[in-house]
């Protein structure tokens, strides 16, 4: 059981994507691939961003309607910036071990999906 909760620290994103059988998308109907073709690509990106509006208060209320007496731990800003560090510090070596295997662009995937 958590006893603790803590904010300001380095979070990570999973990537959420939607991918189907090329066959399976050729074998629908116009109407059908006209409404997956409309959804897909930046409207369902937005959409799916949309879902984390409001998430961190929907969070803080979960947490104290749970009735349980956690410690709350908000860490400073300069720990932050330390914590930040340590995380870029680390990126920086997995993309070099991505390079050294042939993966060039493997930065440039993460920015992207991060910016």
């Amino acid at each position: 059981m958590a006893t603790h909760v803590v904010e300001n620290i380095p979070v990570s994103f999973a990537v959420t994507y939607a991918i189907m059988n090329k066959e399976r998308y050729e074998g629908l109907s116009e109407e059908h691939r006209a409404i997956i073709d409309e959804l897909a690509g930046l409207p369902m990106s937005l959409k799916l961003a949309e879902s984390f509006d409001g998430a961190d208060e929907r969070s803080r209320k979960m947490i104290a309607d749970a009735d349980k007496d956690y410690e709350w731990i908000v860490v400073s800003d300069e720990e932050r910036a330390r914590m930040d560090a340590a995380v870029a510090k680390g990126l920086d070596l997995i993309f070099a071990d991505y390079e050294s295997r042939g993966i060039s662009n493997a930065r440039a995937i993460y920015t992207a999906l991060n910016d």
